[in-house]
């Protein structure tokens, strides 16, 4: 979605789940790579002619991270906002990263300034430039495993549990 806002001409969602990839579609995505199906890497360099100036990794799987890395363009930036575990490594090329300035960064919080970032989405969402309701769903606690499950099978891309039931 953002990138769809800040005017990217390309933007290529690489997934395993198609009812997830449907949705990177609907919500901005020009191409969509299933990598269960296909090389990613092979897709984005056919795609794209060079690879991505931009690759963000929200899985923190080393070899989706590694898969991000080789897909950029020279002087691309990897951004990783997935949580791994401790102690999770990543083997990277560093001829690739070195010979065309390529970057790898850890992103925090989106590196943004909460107080200004949160209302500014809250306004493209009520625009309705930044629909960001069709990824989340709320579940009561109870149904914690229906909220995994439908992670699970591309239904949701980010559950949200109630810890109490929400009194109107």
């Amino acid at each position: 979605m953002t990138a769809r806002l800040v005017g990217a001409a390309i933007i290529i969602g690489v997934d395993l789940n198609d009812a997830r990839l449907a949705l990177a579609r609907e919500l901005g995505a020009t191409h969509t790579i299933n990598a269960a199906s296909e090389d990613a890497v092979a897709a984005i360099t056919r795609i794209t002619g060079f690879g991505v100036d931009y690759a963000l990794d929200t899985t923190a799987v080393p070899a989706v991270i590694r898969q991000a890395v080789d897909s950029l363009a020279p002087r691309g930036t990897c951004g990783l906002v997935g949580a791994s575990q401790a102690g999770a490594e990543v083997s990277l090329d560093i001829l690739h990263l070195m010979t065309a300035g390529r970057k790898v960064r850890g992103i925090v919080e989106g590196d943004s300034t909460p107080d200004v970032f949160i209302p500014a989405l809250i306004k493209l969402y009520q625009q309705g430039r930044f629909p960001f309701d069709k990824m989340v769903k709320f579940y009561e606690f109870d149904k914690i495993n229906d909220a995994i499950k439908d992670t699970e099978e591309g239904n949701c891309i980010k559950p949200i549990i109630r810890m109490e039931p929400v009194t109107q």
